[in-house]
C-alpha cells in the first residue's frame, strides 16, 4: 500500500521504490509481455492468412480480431504506464530506465 499523498515526487517513499526490472527485454521495451501478445496474435493471423482465401467475411474477421488485440494491448500499455508514472516518477532509476525503455512507445522495442 501506497503512503503519503499521490504527487509525482515521492521518491521519498520506500513503499513505493522502484525495484522493477530494467534489464534483458525490459531494456528495449517497457512492457515485453505485451509485445509478445501482440506478436502471437499477429503470428495466428499471418498464419490463416492462405486459408483466407478470397472470403470477405474471413479477412474482415480475422482483421477486426487482430486489431481488437491490439487495442486491448495499447490501452493495457498506457494504463500501467500512467499507474508506474504516477507511483514511480521522480525516482532516478525509474525516470532513466523509462527514458530509454520502449523508443518506439511503451511497448514497442528500441531497434537503434
Amino acid at each position: 500500500k501506497k503512503m503519503g499523498n499521490n504527487n509525482h515526487n515521492n521518491h521519498n517513499n520506500t513503499t513505493s521504490l522502484f525495484l522493477g526490472p530494467t534489464g534483458g527485454v525490459y531494456r528495449i521495451s517497457r512492457h515485453p509481455n505485451y509485445l509478445g501478445e501482440v506478436v502471437f496474435w499477429t503470428g495466428l493471423f499471418v498464419g490463416g492468412a492462405p486459408r483466407f482465401g478470397k472470403s470477405a467475411i474471413a479477412w474482415i474477421c480475422a482483421s477486426l480480431g487482430l486489431y481488437g488485440i491490439y487495442g486491448i494491448m495499447v490501452s493495457a500499455t498506457r494504463r500501467l504506464d500512467q499507474t508506474q508514472q504516477e507511483t514511480y516518477g521522480g525516482q532516478p532509476r525509474y525516470d532513466e530506465w523509462r527514458k530509454k525503455g520502449g523508443g518506439g512507445g511503451a511497448m514497442f522495442p528500441r531497434v537503434w
